[in-house]
């Protein structure tokens, strides 16, 4: 972990939240004396999002200029996780910072950062973390970009808002501790999940169709 890299990445305005959390992460993987070089898997794991997610926001913060990749492969030629670049001293307002945050005890580090990110998340999506849950209210609304991950795995534009305003109309009206999350974006992935098996249309079998049913018969 560096901490340098994760308070420049908290510094970056100007993206979407998901984009964010993902360069987030990206940076609390970093090392300032080995490099940053974590797999897909591991980086949709801590960002609660596909792999296909979490490429789509490392290309969007390339193209910004925020990071820069490398391929990588191993010593037998197979491919391995890519090497990633963070593009820290090029942002004017961490050129001042200094390497002085080693003399921090880990523990402080560790409860710092973790501050820094948590605090952070919750500021760019209420909805998404809450350490003693939250309720859905009128005022929450279904986040673009989890209109995006709703489409991402299939759902045409008008299907997926049609699902918000679903979600949004139950969740409202849902009483009790059921109504209450501790992750509002976890709970849309799984609404997304369920709709798209309601939607799934079954297999017709037609028995003629199978040789075994003429054995049987004769």
């Amino acid at each position: 972990m560096s901490f340098k890299a994760t308070s420049w990445a908290l510094t970056v305005k100007g993206l979407k939240p998901a984009t964010k959390i993902v360069l987030i992460y990206l940076a609390d993987r970093h090392n300032p004396d080995y490099g940053c070089f974590p797999s897909a898997a591991k980086l949709a794991q801590d960002c609660e999002m596909t792999e296909r997610s979490v490429f789509t926001h490392l290309a969007e913060l390339e193209r910004l200029g925020l990071i820069s990749k490398q391929h990588r492969t191993k010593a037998n030629g197979i491919k391995t996780s890519n090497e990633y670049t963070l593009h820290i001293d090029e942002n004017p307002d961490m050129k001042n910072l200094h390497n002085g945050y080693e003399n921090i005890s880990g523990s402080d580090m560790k409860n710092f950062h973790s501050n820094l990110v948590s605090n952070n998340l919750k500021k760019n999506n209420t909805n998404v973390l809450s350490k003693k849950g939250t309720r859905w209210t009128a005022k929450s609304n279904v986040e673009q970009e989890w209109i995006d991950w709703a489409i991402e795995q299939g759902l045409s534009k008008e299907a997926a808002r049609l699902e918000a305003d679903k979600f949004s109309d139950y969740w409202i009206a849902t009483t009790g501790t059921k109504a209450t999350k501790l992750n509002w974006f976890a709970t849309w992935r799984n609404w997304i999940r369920n709709a798209q098996k309601k939607t799934t249309p079954r297999k017709i079998v037609n028995i003629f169709d199978d040789p075994k049913y003429f054995r049987r018969a004769n």
